[in-house]
């Protein structure tokens, strides 16, 4: 009986640690300091400093804070941080506010972005990571945002960039790469310095070719290596060693 006891305790222990969700508090705004580019955007700003997220675990479940007059969470169209810690971008986010233009995550620590982070936001005009801690921009990661038209990455530790990573944006025009370790400069709401901009990254910042004989690593390389892969082997080693702890329970329960 001890021993039935001491599993179930086990499992309940880590079916709860694979799985937690947190709220934001959001002081409600409109804001108007986009440029031209959107005229204005109702934004979450969010107020609490005290979050820290790590990957695949916790993810954002709702939000609190009063809305203005005759607003709702539908009517969000901006998200802005600035100062939480986050480790990797959170998940849950679009089940939130589902109509996002503007996602803005200012020296929040964030070490890695995956193109199916920004998956659920097709919308998405404008987005900053800025003073983070980004080394590699991947393979496809805005494929699903092809509307962007303002992307900030400046002082991250950038020191590789796909080059294909912007060739399809076409209403692109600031991108802002300076302060990172590959590259040290900015196109600022001009579309032809930005097709410049991205001519130079793809000469100084593209990834050297590694000749590798493993399927494994040319998935990596090619970009297929992405978010759902990485979390999924994740959860599968967390359910080996699950089945390798039990089973060692067991092992000493009968003996």
């Amino acid at each position: 009986m001890k021993c039935f006891w001491l599993i179930s305790l086990i499992l309940s222990i880590t079916l709860t640690s694979q799985v937690s969700s947190f709220e934001v508090a959001c002081r409600y705004e409109i804001e108007t300091g986009f440029n031209e580019l959107i005229p204005a955007a109702y934004c979450c700003n969010v107020i609490s400093d005290h979050h820290h997220v790590k990957e695949g675990i916790l993810s954002i479940s709702s939000a609190t804070g009063r809305h203005l007059v005759d607003k709702k969470d539908t009517d969000v169209t901006g998200f802005w941080v600035y100062g939480s810690h986050f480790d990797f971008f959170p998940q849950g986010l679009s089940k939130v506010f589902n109509n996002l233009e503007v996602i803005i995550f200012g020296d929040c620590g964030i070490k890695r972005i995956g193109k199916n982070d920004l998956k659920p936001f097709p919308k998405l005009i404008w987005f900053s990571l800025f003073v983070n801690q980004i080394e590699v921009i991947e393979n496809g990661l805005f494929d699903y945002n092809p509307n962007l038209k303002y992307i900030s990455l400046r002082d991250n530790k950038i020191s590789r960039i796909h080059p294909n990573s912007f060739d399809h944006l076409a209403y692109l025009v600031t991108l802002r790469l300076s302060g990172n370790l590959c590259i040290n400069v900015n196109a600022n709401e001009n579309r032809n310095q930005v097709v410049d901009l991205i001519r130079k990254l793809k000469a100084k910042c593209s990834a050297p070719e590694v000749i590798t004989t493993t399927e494994e690593s040319i998935n990596v390389m090619e970009g297929r290596f992405d978010d759902e892969n990485i979390k999924g082997m994740t959860s599968r080693l967390e359910s080996s060693v699950l089945m390798v702890t039990v089973a060692a329970v067991l092992w000493i329960c009968i003996q």
